[in-house]
């Protein structure tokens, strides 16, 4: 179970950390901060998909 927990805590830190290693030298009219729709959709989905994955994990293990 700790492995899963630990795997689960990985991506969700990797997931956070996008934002922040995102380049936007080549986006000069975004604002600072500001993501586009479709990434925040992308970002949505993810979440949704990597909690369902561990209600899976969580039942796996019991």
């Amino acid at each position: 179970m700790k492995r899963h927990t630990l795997l689960a805590a990985l991506m969700l830190s990797a997931l956070a950390m996008q934002p922040v290693l995102a380049e936007d030298a080549h986006h000069p009219d975004q604002k600072a901060g500001e993501m586009a729709p479709a990434a925040d959709q992308a970002i949505q989905k993810m979440q949704v998909n990597t909690k369902r994955m561990q209600i899976q994990l969580d039942v796996i293990s019991q």
